[in-house]
């Protein structure tokens, strides 16, 4: 073997075909998949990536969101829940969702506050509102931040189920 090796280098022929090099790097993808995914014997080397975003919400808000979660995952749009104490760990993620107002309890209202101009804020807390704020490059280049809030806990559940749609379509644009 070494000595057809160091024959093909003088002849300068590659050393494996396009084809043989495209085989052998699907082979080590589709295992590396398996691996992270615990999965044996599958070839998951075309799996496509689903797109995920990352909902910020205290434990209220979480609770009155099941069905949010719910149709995202039937629009193959993964999840990941969020609270204000790990957030750190996600504000470089492509679309993020923050359920809740500037008082929302358990650290997410600050982080509201944070996003929105106090205009935004003042409009939120007007009884029976129903808001969606959506802000771009807001932490990182190329990401979208929806605040999805109401005067209360159950304005709030009611403007994600009117802004639902429109959140996965703007999060499979953003994440495409």
């Amino acid at each position: 073997v070494r000595g057809m090796w160091h024959e093909k280098i003088r002849r300068y022929e590659p050393l494996v075909t396009l084809a043989e090099g495209k085989d052998s790097v699907e082979k080590v993808v589709g295992a590396v998949v398996d691996k992270i995914d615990g999965r044996t014997g599958v070839n998951a080397t075309f799996i496509a990536a689903k797109p995920r975003i990352v909902v910020l919400a205290n434990s209220i808000d979480y609770s009155m969101a099941t069905d949010l979660f719910g149709f995202m995952g039937n629009r193959g749009i993964e999840v990941i829940k969020a609270s204000a104490e790990n957030f750190h760990l996600y504000k470089s993620e492509k679309f993020i969702v923050i359920l809740g107002g500037p008082d929302a309890p358990e650290g997410v209202g600050e982080i509201v506050k944070e996003v929105l101009s106090e205009v935004q804020v003042e409009s939120i807390r007007e009884e029976g509102a129903r808001r969606r704020y959506t802000k771009t490059n807001f932490w990182i280049q190329g990401q979208r931040v929806t605040v999805i809030a109401g005067s209360d806990r159950n304005a709030t559940m009611k403007s994600h189920e009117e802004h639902r749609e429109d959140v996965a379509l703007e999060a499979e644009e953003t994440l495409q």
